[in-house]
């Protein structure tokens, strides 16, 4: 797929960590990987596989987790450096939706998040997993309440008819969707700015993370 070469997040192409040719474990593991492939397509207008992108993330550790195992932020660091050039992103930890607001302005931000918590598509997954809507797309794979990642790629105001201020919305790419049992291939989910916060904030309680962490930009394309 030809990439447009603008400064327009939203005319990137989402990306899925299922079906990818050559991946890691299937793309099982590869949610992280996934993110940074959007990432980089986005500064870069380039797309590599997330084979690649597994290989740099782990190039410079003294360890290899495997190919069915996530790779960490600092790993995630590794390949973006490689990819984008060393300090255009940063780890942020012990951050807030506030924090991924503002970075989305400046370019895609990858946040972790427990799974579990995050939006759910209207209809699919019921009070059992999460009482959280997106109000548009969301997550359908409903038994999955693991630490995962998505990609922040802007925000937006709602108001209502009369104009006053009621919440903001954040869109992110989440790479868990593509597979035989979630075929749906969302440009974005769309959902509360607090709802992001409560998935971002039980990743610490409820997961192997100690905190909220976040890979953000420094400078814009």
């Amino acid at each position: 797929m030809a990439l447009p070469h603008s400064k327009n997040i939203f005319q990137y192409p989402a990306r899925f960590q299922w079906k990818q040719y050559g991946a890691p474990c299937r793309g099982s593991s590869c949610c992280t990987d996934t993110c940074i492939q959007m990432m980089v397509e986005y500064y870069k207008d380039k797309t590599y596989s997330l084979a690649t992108i597994r290989r740099l993330a782990q190039a410079k550790t003294s360890y290899n987790e495997g190919p069915c195992t996530g790779i960490n932020p600092i790993e995630a660091l590794n390949a973006l450096d490689s990819l984008v050039g060393k300090g255009l992103y940063r780890v942020g930890t012990g951050v807030d939706a506030k924090f991924v607001q503002h970075k989305a302005t400046i370019g895609p931000v990858l946040v972790g998040v427990h799974y579990g918590s995050y939006p759910t598509k209207k209809g699919k997954c019921g009070r059992r997993y999460n009482l959280r809507h997106a109000e548009i797309s969301g997550k359908t794979d409903c038994s999955f309440t693991g630490a995962h990642a998505v990609v922040v790629i802007g925000s937006k105001i709602h108001r209502s008819s009369t104009g006053k201020y009621l919440h903001t919305d954040m869109y992110a790419r989440d790479p868990d969707h593509n597979s035989p049992t979630r075929p749906e291939k969302p440009a974005y989910d769309k959902f509360r700015r607090r709802d992001l916060l409560i998935a971002m904030r039980n990743l610490p309680r409820k997961t192997a993370f100690q905190q909220t962490f976040v890979i953000y930009p420094t400078r814009r394309k």
